[in-house]
């Protein structure tokens, strides 16, 4: 049975923010490691090796059925060793980019020479939690500059419409001809959620019943009288959107390709949406509580 389709449109009202992801499509490295980083550290190792697991599963189900192995074949420890050194470093991206290699590297050697740390456990979390903040303050700064600056020249653009004043802007890709969608509708769309520098978060190629009562101000607006068959390109300032809040980087300036197939589903029709998006909620849930 196939997986149900992850959305990035959120339930606005629960009191956790809700960002439905395809895990596939999704490419977004920004995490928040806050209190748990402890955990992290605890178990950094671990990890590494259980994603080496499957290969060396797979290399040993191969040799059973080999009669012969080529000794020139055999398992090249140095190879992994250095492959182990690329999967730290994923892990240490997630941290944030304010850590020294070469540091890191001398703090390896002398953790397995048996040298004592320059810092306890304790203090170590507490200290990259404090980098962690930095580092996403300045990002979340950024990115509100950006946007900002951003929805004002596409403002002085022609074609471009504005919803409110430097938060909603769309243009007009083609138009409908069919019912309008209303405040309180629940329309199908096809859509692709993109940031600014073009990278993809989220689509819906099949089209996907939302309401727009439960989803962000900025969407929700933004597709209020459109018409079926109508094609939106949609910007939305991140105060409108997730704000610092979510999965996605702080204040990201969203832009959506959306098109309406049917202005409105009644209720009845869209229980097994519904039902999708309740399962992805939980399942968001626990994705998040690992994620800490």
């Amino acid at each position: 049975m196939a997986a149900p389709h992850r959305s990035p449109l959120a339930s606005w009202r629960s009191c956790t923010f809700v960002l439905r992801i395809n895990p596939i499509k999704n490419k977004v490295p920004y995490r928040r490691i806050g209190e748990h980083m402890k955990k992290w550290l605890a178990t950094l190792s671990i990890g590494c090796a259980l994603q080496m697991l499957p290969l060396h599963s797979s290399e040993s189900a191969n040799l059973q059925k080999e009669e012969t192995v080529d000794a020139a074949k055999e398992i090249d420890h140095l190879l992994i060793s250095e492959a182990l050194g690329h999967l730290i470093s994923k892990n240490l991206a997630n941290l944030g980019p304010d850590f020294n290699i070469d540091r890191v590297i001398k703090g390896l050697k002398d953790a397995m020479s048996g040298k004592p740390t320059p810092l306890s456990e304790e203090s170590t979390v507490e200290a990259i939690h404090k980098i962690q903040e930095k580092s996403f303050q300045r990002l979340a700064n950024d990115n509100l500059k950006e946007a900002q600056d951003f929805l004002e020249l596409n403002s002085k653009k022609e074609n471009v419409v504005t919803i409110e004043s430097g938060k909603i802007q769309y243009v007009t890709q083609q138009k409908g001809e069919g019912p309008a969608v209303e405040a309180a509708s629940n329309p199908l769309i096809k859509y692709q959620g993109k940031f600014l520098n073009g990278q993809v978060f989220g689509e819906s190629e099949a089209g996907e019943t939302i309401s727009l009562a439960d989803t962000f101000p900025g969407f929700s607006k933004a597709l209020v009288g459109m018409k079926e068959g109508e094609k939106r390109t949609i910007f939305i300032h991140p105060d409108m959107g997730y704000g610092t809040s979510g999965m996605l980087p702080p204040n990201s300036l969203l832009t959506f390709e959306v098109e309406v197939v049917k202005s409105h589903v009644p209720e009845e029709k869209n229980e097994t949406t519904q039902g999708i998006a309740d399962t992805e909620l939980l399942e968001l849930k626990d994705a998040m509580e690992v994620a800490k």
